[in-house]
């Protein structure tokens, strides 16, 4: 890539800063804030950076490009962040072809089958599925299917590249590679995070699934989609996406909410500090002020809050992704977990991972 002239000017990046938040979102784009900004002199290789880092790079294109011919700084980034584009849309169509014969293939077993992440937004949320960047097919489906799963998906080539089996400690989840030469990777969910860190309403998702409007399968809810973008987005925060973010700000604005149902299963499923953290920097990035105070809430002790916030602090949101040691994952996790009884199972399930580990 060619290198572009950095701004020292302005070590802290508020113009850069403030030119992504504004592209990284579909609705409500502020073409007039953006045009201002792109006439400054910015640093357009810290820009690239953290686009590529934070897998935004694709959607800054697509919101870039009626200014591409405009403003010479743009006509220059556009064709870098245009590869990304073009990369994760020829994915992305290979993925979700893959997708569609898959769940059609398990579904013909009678087999039900919820799509997460990419795999479920892409089509339903962004006006191309190269806007939302996935690298893997993830599918709900129900404990007692697993077995029935794993035999459709060796029977179409795919092998089994994790073992545990289904209720095995905490272990929610199964991944599948299939190694052709259109290989792709799908991982398998019974679940949607540990049982020793929530108390996750598996049963009622599946009760209030309906049919998806785009693609095969069924679809959470609206309010169980925010509940879940909001519990995978900060329980990965140091390994964090700038697309997982504008999951949520479209999932906000283009569906309807009843933003007390959604507080009302965080808390009965012992969620309420993913949440509330979650939409709290939902809030701050983009501006908005949603119709609860759901950090207040949420009632996080001040140690909790302290070490939670001090996080928030090393690893602010334009920072890229963290290689942390494996203690400090683990003591963000501890600290992320509404109530002391399941902190106190998580830290004990953790110690036995760790004499384990160590005597293996």
């Amino acid at each position: 890539m060619k290198s572009f002239a950095s701004n020292l000017k302005h070590p802290d990046h508020r113009s850069e800063k403030r030119l992504m938040t504004l592209l990284n979102r579909v609705s409500h784009l502020d073409r007039e804030a953006i045009g201002s900004l792109l006439s400054k002199d910015l640093d357009w290789d810290y820009i690239f950076r953290i686009a590529d880092s934070l897998h935004a790079a694709p959607l800054f294109s697509y919101n870039l490009r009626e200014w591409e011919d405009r403003e010479p700084a743009a006509s220059e980034l556009v064709p870098f962040l245009q590869e990304a584009y073009h990369e994760t849309l020829a994915l992305n169509m290979h993925l979700l072809h893959e997708f569609d014969a898959v769940v059609e293939d398990l579904t013909g077993k009678g087999i039900a089958v919820i799509p997460l992440k990419g795999a479920a937004l892409a089509r339903d949320l962004y006006p191309s599925i190269a806007l939302r960047p996935m690298y893997d097919i993830d599918l709900l489906v129900k404990k007692e299917d697993v077995a029935g799963v794993d035999e459709v998906l060796r029977r179409i080539r795919y092998r089994a590249a994790s073992s545990p089996a289904a209720g095995k400690g905490f272990t929610y989840d199964r991944r599948y590679i299939k190694e052709t030469k259109a290989p792709a990777v799908i991982e398998i969910h019974w679940n949607l995070g540990e049982e020793n860190r929530y108390r996750l309403d598996i049963a009622g998702i599946w009760d209030r699934a309906v049919p998806a409007s785009k693609g095969p399968g069924l679809k959470m809810s609206g309010e169980d989609t925010l509940l879940y973008l909001a519990l995978h987005f900060f329980k990965h925060y140091l390994f964090k996406r700038l697309i997982w973010l504008c999951d949520i700000h479209e999932w906000t604005q283009q569906k309807e909410i009843d933003w007390s149902l959604v507080l009302d299963r965080a808390r009965s499923q012992s969620i309420t500090t993913f949440l509330a953290y979650t939409l709290k920097i939902y809030e701050d990035f983009y501006g908005v002020r949603l119709p609860l105070r759901f950090e207040e809430a949420a009632l996080i002790g001040p140690l909790r809050k302290r070490v939670l916030d001090g996080y928030l602090h090393r690893y602010p949101l334009f920072h890229p992704l963290a290689d942390e040691s494996y203690l400090r994952q683990r003591v963000f996790a501890f600290t992320c977990i509404d109530r002391m009884s399941d902190r106190l199972r998580f830290t004990m399930d953790a110690l036995r991972r760790y004499r384990e580990r160590r005597s293996a």
